[in-house]
């Protein structure tokens, strides 16, 4: 499994951080590859993590919102899961990857907003 980052810039903005440079990963497994690129002007609220743990964060809250990959191929909910964790493993964060992994296991909030009807 080979990934390659190809970092961006963002900033802040009220609270939320906005892509300024876009950001591409491009992902390997076998003979599978998949390429997301977080565009310029991007907006995410950072609930997924934060600029101190890395970059996965903002390619998992891109990928949740527009599910799907640059080739416009399907990403579900745990192919951005899995990325996420891949991305802060090669950032050098094992540790919150493993974490990250767990709680995406159980996906409470996956669950709960299954449970009242929010896609």
């Amino acid at each position: 499994m080979q990934i390659k980052l190809e970092k961006g810039r963002f900033g802040q903005l009220f609270g939320s951080y906005v892509v300024l440079q876009s950001f591409r990963c491009t992902w390997t497994d076998g003979n599978t590859t998949r390429q997301v690129t977080v565009p310029r002007g991007f907006v995410s609220d950072g609930a997924t993590g934060a600029p101190d743990k890395g970059t996965g964060w903002l390619y998992h809250d891109y990928l949740y919102t527009v599910s799907r990959w640059d080739d416009q191929s399907p990403c579900s909910r745990q192919d951005a899961d899995q990325l996420m964790a891949l991305i802060l493993e090669a950032e050098g964060y094992p540790w919150y990857a493993r974490g990250f992994r767990v709680l995406a296991a159980c996906d409470p909030c996956h669950a709960f907003s299954h449970r009242f009807g929010t896609p």
